[in-house]
């Protein structure tokens, strides 16, 4: 069996998407791949899951950040996230960036619609 890091390795763990809305907010959703495993759940041979889970979620635009998360292991699989911040127009990139407590990080730049 592949090693628990090895599966989760950061490569495209992000899906975001941004749009400015007909109020002048922009709209960000976020998809993140990750275990967010919380360190008290068993394998079936009752082998303890060891915690692996995203500690920090950061949103930056224009070298602002606009969002921030601190994030624990009560948070769920594959976490799904929305926020509206102000400011952004359509061509605009915005970068997500998240770090977990095995060390791992991913980012993503992407661009409003």
């Amino acid at each position: 069996m592949a090693d628990d890091k090895e599966i989760w390795k950061p490569v495209g763990t992000i899906k975001a998407r941004a749009r400015v809305e007909a109020d002048g907010s922009t709209l960000v959703k976020v998809l993140i791949r990750h275990p967010m495993d919380s360190g008290f759940e068993f394998t079936r041979d009752f082998v303890p899951i060891p915690p692996h889970y995203i500690e920090t979620l950061t949103f930056w635009h224009r070298g602002r950040m606009v969002f921030h998360c601190n994030w624990g292991p009560a948070v769920s699989k594959d976490p799904f996230l929305s926020f509206k911040f102000d400011g952004a127009k359509a061509g605009d990139t915005l970068e997500a960036r998240w770090h977990d407590n095995e060390k791992l990080s991913d980012s993503l730049k992407f661009t409003v619609e």
